[in-house]
């Protein structure tokens, strides 16, 4: 059962327009019904390798592609912003501090599993961080240690799971570009939010950063973000950067990151259909190969049939005599011939040698340990029970074998009848 079917059946208020003025919290309230429980049923470790069977019910009700990249992009964006909502409820009703650390497993394809690529969804309340900067140097590590000693496995994880599902893990395209460096310790949460957006760092760099004495403002070697923001310091001497609320430049940076994404998948989705097309244009033409070599071999295979049109010679006289005809003394008998295989009458056969049955399951025998498609392997019996040995190797090539492959075969093959 989906939100959609879950909201079908509990249905909405009969008051007009309750549902849609309390949208956000019945979108709450459905994602809350199916976590219920959840953190408490001891079914944290899955059964099999691999990822959770909610893992798997998700991915078979949406589309794949693109389509399955934006629905599950929404389903996600609904889960966290329930999950900020709890925080800061239970924050505002009870006087505590709540942080929430997420990193996704998924990241745009080709994308190295590096810290300074990552980015960690962080909820933080805003008041506590309005009166604790002596706080910010310490969060910031923390959540940079969350990516360097989480976020990065988790990845890799990811990518190890989607392989016990036999995914084929395109890795193509430019993927996400490295992090910008910057010297803000706490970045500028999404706007009337306290959603944060931490961008990951080189191992070491934010270490260094907090270790720098704070330059004093109005300097001529503070950062270029100084001009924006006021640059103050602790007890401590690490420095604090408080950054005012430019809703513009989140929204371009989310704007562009979710672009980057979309160009992402859309190429790796294009890679792995352009991947099926090769896969099927290589079968076809194997097919065509197949197909020509059985049409030749019944067009030699089939008897010709004496036309009317064709002139006969005229017969040659023989001498009448008295004596009748028979066969010299002690000759063998036309019947002991054929049972022997020999010609009746002495001279070379045009036909080709038709192997024996030993022969053939000897030519059978040879091509399964060989690396061949069924379709060749049925052209290449074909080809032997219908050719001369001396015509295998061309007709071999023919079916997209390799000149050198196709002699070593004929070789081989005629060995072994």
């Amino acid at each position: 059962m989906g939100l959609y079917e879950l909201r079908r059946r509990l249905g909405v208020p009969q008051e007009a327009g309750i549902f849609q003025r309390f949208r956000q919290q019945f979108n709450n309230a459905d994602v809350a019904w199916f976590s219920g429980g959840l953190s408490i049923d001891g079914k944290h470790i899955p059964v099999r390798p691999g990822f959770f069977t909610d893992f798997d019910d998700l991915r078979k009700a949406l589309p794949s592609g693109v389509a399955g990249y934006e629905a599950r992009k929404d389903l996600n964006a609904k889960l966290q912003l329930a999950l900020f909502d709890m925080a800061t409820l239970w924050d505002r009703s009870f006087g505590g501090t709540t942080m929430v650390i997420h990193i996704d497993g998924t990241t745009v394809p080709n994308t190295p599993a590096l810290p300074e690529y990552l980015r960690a969804s962080v909820y933080l309340p805003p008041r506590f961080l309005s009166l604790h900067p002596a706080s910010h140097g310490p969060i910031a590590k923390i959540v940079q240690s969350f990516i360097e000693s989480v976020g990065v496995p988790t990845i890799q994880q990811w990518r190890q799971d989607a392989l016990t599902r036999n995914w084929p893990m395109t890795q193509t395209g430019t993927g996400s570009s490295r992090n910008p460096a910057s010297p803000v310790i706490i970045p500028t949460p999404a706007p009337n939010s306290a959603h944060y957006k931490f961008l990951g760092r080189p191992p070491g760099v934010l270490d260094t950063l907090l270790a720098a004495p704070a330059p004093a403002p109005g300097s001529a070697t503070a950062p270029a973000a100084s001009a924006a923001s006021t640059s103050t310091s602790n007890s401590a001497g690490v420095p604090v950067v408080e950054i005012p609320d430019d809703d513009e430049d989140w929204q371009v940076d989310e704007a562009v990151l979710d672009a980057i994404e979309r160009a992402g998948y859309a190429e790796a989705e294009l890679h792995s259909l352009q991947q099926q097309v090769d896969i099927l244009t290589a079968q076809v033409q194997s097919l065509e190969s197949a197909n020509s070599v059985l049409r030749a071999a019944s067009a030699s295979a089939a008897p010709t049939t004496p036309s009317r049109s064709q002139v006969r010679s005229p017969r040659t006289p023989v001498a009448s005599t008295s004596r009748a005809l028979a066969p010299p003394a002690y000759s063998p008998s036309p019947r002991s011939l054929a049972s022997t295989g020999r010609n009746l009458f002495g001279s070379p056969s045009r036909a080709p040698p038709s192997p024996s049955h030993t022969g053939l399951n000897s030519v059978e025998a040879c091509l399964q340990e060989r690396n061949l498609n069924q379709d060749q392997c049925a052209a290449i019996l074909l080809i032997v029970q219908n050719f001369h040995p001396v015509q295998w190797v061309e007709k071999f090539c023919e079916l997209g074998i390799e000149r050198g492959e196709a002699t070593e075969l004929a070789n081989i093959l005629a060995a072994s009848m």
